[in-house]
């Protein structure tokens, strides 16, 4: 496995992981469990920020070799 497919894959998981989120704050009551709503906004906004990060490198290594 080269660096280029190590930095897609996981960029992929990480994807999928704001996917996951994304789906199940939807299931969420906005005020009964507005303290589970605010946590997962805020590890949403995190995993944008790692997402950023690894796509500005990824960029750099071009696309993925599969």
């Amino acid at each position: 496995m080269i660096p280029a497919d190590i930095l897609w894959r996981t960029l992929a998981r990480l994807r999928e992981q704001r996917e996951i989120i994304a789906i199940e704050r939807e299931e969420l009551h906005p005020e009964r469990h507005k303290d589970i709503v605010d946590v997962l906004n805020e590890v949403e906004q995190l995993l944008n920020t790692q997402i950023n990060l690894l796509a500005r490198v990824a960029r750099r290594y071009g696309e993925p070799m599969h």
